[in-house]
């Protein structure tokens, strides 16, 4: 019976920490200006070898796991096409970029079902906002949660396509200009 409490304890022990693993939640960086997705995106600033900003939030958003936030610094990402928000939680944070406070993007999908995407603002960023290029399918809802923590503008002659799911929050505008 003793020696089956001992194997016991140091079961939890050694499992513990590989459990615990799995749930820790992570910060990864995107500077379009100073990034490379070769990088690790661990920080915004560029320390050395690989140990810097990605370049591309789509390299950030495969890279991450649900629970993660993605820290963008703010400028214009539109080159990456429709980001899909694939089936994991996530929150793409404003990082202003010297007095540029938006994040410029083609468009954003969710259409996995239980999943939440957070737009939200850094306190360094309080006005910032992700906009659209006005292209067709800026944000298409199929399933999950939109959640607009910060500001989300949708480009003149753009369109928001919610087909299922949830979208809420605080400040969704279309640009008429």
């Amino acid at each position: 019976m003793r020696f089956r409490h001992v194997l016991s304890v140091m079961s939890l022990v050694i499992l513990t920490p590989l459990l615990n693993a799995g749930f820790a939640q992570e910060t990864h960086y995107v500077d379009s200006r100073m990034g490379n997705d070769a990088f690790d995106g661990s920080t915004f600033t560029l320390v050395s070898g690989l140990k810097g900003p990605f370049f591309s939030i789509r390299r950030a958003m495969a890279g991450a796991t649900s629970g993660d936030t993605i820290a963008i610094r703010a400028g214009d990402y539109a080159r990456e096409g429709q980001l899909e928000a694939a089936d994991k939680d996530l929150t793409l944070l404003i990082f202003p970029n010297g007095k540029n406070h938006s994040v410029i993007l083609e468009g954003l999908t969710l259409s996995h079902p239980d999943r939440i995407l957070t737009l939200a603002n850094s306190e360094q960023a309080a006005n910032g906002r992700f906009v659209t290029n006005g292209d067709d399918d800026d944000l298409v809802l199929e399933a999950g949660t939109v959640h607009i923590a910060g500001g989300l503008a949708i480009g003149k002659g753009g369109t928001v396509k919610q087909t299922d799911g949830i979208l809420s929050g605080n400040e969704l505008i279309t640009l008429d200009q």
